[in-house]
């Protein structure tokens, strides 16, 4: 009967010690996964960022970029000048 007692508690050793193996390896995982985590937070966070720069910039260039696009205002605010109908005349 010793022998039985001696052998189920090296088989409960064996089985220990497996299950030990098997928790600290699944802890390693969990912290090479904690710091991917933590990275792709970090560049997520940076690219928010770097977004939103970029928007405020063009924000800050719509009124050039309209400026380009629009006719130059008139500075006297008289109507431009026509030329006169006799000038227009049919041949």
């Amino acid at each position: 009967m010793d022998t039985s007692l001696a052998h189920e508690n090296a088989r409960q050793r064996a089985l220990l010690q497996t299950q030990q193996n098997t928790i600290r390896q699944m802890a390693e995982y969990n912290r090479l996964l904690s710091q991917r985590v933590t990275a792709y937070a970090s560049e997520i966070n940076w690219l928010k960022a770097l977004a939103d720069e970029y928007a405020a910039s063009d924000e800050a260039d719509i009124p050039r970029q309209l400026s380009d696009l629009l006719p130059p205002e008139e500075i006297s605010g008289k109507k431009p000048a026509r030329l006169p109908l006799a000038t227009c005349q049919r041949q």
